[in-house]
């Protein structure tokens, strides 16, 4: 097996720029064309402005749980590189806050949800759970990452290295 792990994760980071980047492409020309619309033919569209929305969540819980599962939090840095107690120290408290988070993400998102994720919204129609549910997603896995992690450090799969 290398001992480079760049092979294994390209091509999910691949996937993911990509994603984003057309997530990025479309907020931006909704977000033009709007604004052509309003100042050219002074026309608006209100729908523009939940669907951009909509695109900005999604992009950004998918960023911040790819960024957790290669491990470029910003969090917690100098102690990630140091050895011995400390480190394990920093790997227990960013296993147990991904799990604490994640956790309260998802059950509390969760209960929003069905409290007034049926609720349409007012541009699109669409239930309000739009926007929950990437959350909610997001939660789980955070949580369900801070477990795998807890327990590779305590059957001693990841010393020193958070993976």
């Amino acid at each position: 097996m290398s001992e480079n792990p760049e092979p294994r994760i390209a091509w999910p980071k691949k996937i993911e720029y990509a994603v984003l980047t057309i997530l990025g492409v479309a907020a931006t020309l909704i977000m033009f064309g709007n604004a052509v619309s309003r100042y050219v033919f002074g026309k608006t569209y209100v729908w523009a402005e939940e669907v951009i929305r909509m695109i900005f969540v999604c992009g950004m819980f998918i960023a911040i749980t790819t960024a957790f599962f290669r491990n470029e939090h910003i969090g917690f840095d100098n102690f990630s590189k140091k050895k011995g107690p400390l480190n394990l120290v920093y790997r227990l408290t960013y296993s147990l806050c991904l799990i604490a988070v994640g956790g309260i993400l998802a059950v509390y998102g969760y209960r929003y949800n069905a409290l007034t994720g049926s609720v349409p919204l007012a541009a699109t129609n669409l239930p309000a759970a739009i926007f929950m549910w990437p959350g909610i997603i997001a939660g789980t896995t955070w949580a369900l990452l801070g477990i795998w992690r807890l327990i590779r450090i305590f059957i001693g799969r990841s010393e020193g290295k958070v993976t």
